[in-house]
């Protein structure tokens, strides 16, 4: 071969030595990020499954919450009822005590026009015929 060819012919062969060594070069990098970015998804997939099983956790956190509401609100309806029934005694024992003050009353003002019927009845004397003794 010609030395002009036969240099040509080797740059060209360096030229693709240099393009094929580039090219596996980007290969192994490429090749390289691809499995980075494998270990990230599965690193990615594992922090997914803790979150839901956290978010499950909650979940069952909040179910029991809501129970445990429903149970307060049951025990908030009975005693509601509880302090009504207990408001409608006190009401009542309220108009019992006035109705027994106006008794009371009523029994006072007779009783003292009793007592005044029994003084007057002695025409204004204590009951003695008001002699004294040895006069």
């Amino acid at each position: 071969m010609e030395p002009e060819v036969e240099q040509r012919f080797e740059r060209i062969e360096a030229l693709l030595q240099d393009a094929t060594e580039r090219d596996d070069k980007r290969w192994a990098r490429q090749e390289l990020l691809w499995a980075q970015q494998e270990q990230r998804w599965a690193q990615q997939e594992k922090r997914w499954a803790r979150q839901e099983k956290r978010m499950a956790k909650i979940d069952q956190r909040m179910d029991q919450i809501d129970q445990r509401m429903v149970q307060i609100d049951q025990r908030m309806a009975k005693a509601e009822t509880q302090l009504q029934a207990t408001r409608r005694v006190v009401e009542s024992s309220m108009k019992i005590v006035l109705r027994l003050g106006a008794r009371i009353d009523r029994l006072a003002k007779t009783q003292e026009a009793f007592l005044r019927s029994l003084h007057n009845g002695r025409n204004g004397k204590n009951g003695h015929n008001g002699s004294k003794r040895g006069s």
